[in-house]
């Protein structure tokens, strides 16, 4: 990320943006809309004369809905969400704020909120279980995409420096997950008997 119009800038950005009161928050986004938006938000206050409509808590959302959008999230930010390391939250965060006026006060928490999940009796980290249990969601998506899901999930995906062929968008998904599970978790799955991290799919 480094469009300095970006939401979170710097990662410092999302680091302040978190430790932030929810009243600071919706104040920080209301002021990023505001100084660097030219379309029209309907949600944003245009002058003083009325109050602006609030963004809304991604956990007071139906279980449905959260769901739908980390399925999207998912898809789109792949290497970010889906890591042996510590996971990188501030693009997702900044896409679900800009696009559906949604926050968390934890986007991690909103994923996983920690902890482990066994697969064949081999731990792997939580946001594995995450996949597991949204994989028909993703796969919905994955097998009719919007244009704009497309448009944005190729986009994001050329950091991996894989070579897609944009003949399948499903397929093209699969291989950047396998990418990842190769890359992160390849003894977790050799010990568990998985060939390949796409394989929670099935």
């Amino acid at each position: 990320m480094n469009n300095k119009n970006n939401l979170f800038w710097h990662t410092n950005d999302y680091s302040n943006f978190r430790n932030l009161d929810d009243n600071e928050k919706i104040n920080f986004i209301h002021k990023y809309f505001k100084n660097n938006t030219t379309d029209f938000k309907w949600f944003i206050s245009q002058d003083n004369s009325r109050e602006s409509v609030k963004p809304t808590l991604l956990n007071k959302l139906s279980n449905e809905i959260q769901n739908q959008i980390k399925s999207q999230l998912l898809l789109i930010f792949p290497e970010d969400l889906i890591t042996s390391k510590r996971a990188t939250y501030e693009r997702a965060h900044e896409f679900v704020i800009s696009n559906y006026f949604y926050y968390s006060n934890s986007f991690r928490d909103f994923f996983t909120a920690g902890g482990k999940w066994k697969l064949n009796d081999v731990e792997f980290p939580r946001i594995i279980w995450t996949i597991h249990n949204l994989k028909n969601n993703i796969l919905e998506i994955l097998n009719n995409p919007s244009d704009d899901i497309k448009n944005i999930a190729y986009e994001n995906w050329k950091n991996n420096n894989l070579v897609l062929s944009k003949k399948s968008f499903l397929n093209d998904y699969l291989s950047i997950i396998d990418f990842i599970g190769k890359r992160h978790f390849s003894d977790l799955l050799k010990k568990s008997g998985i060939e390949k991290l796409s394989d929670i799919f099935k």
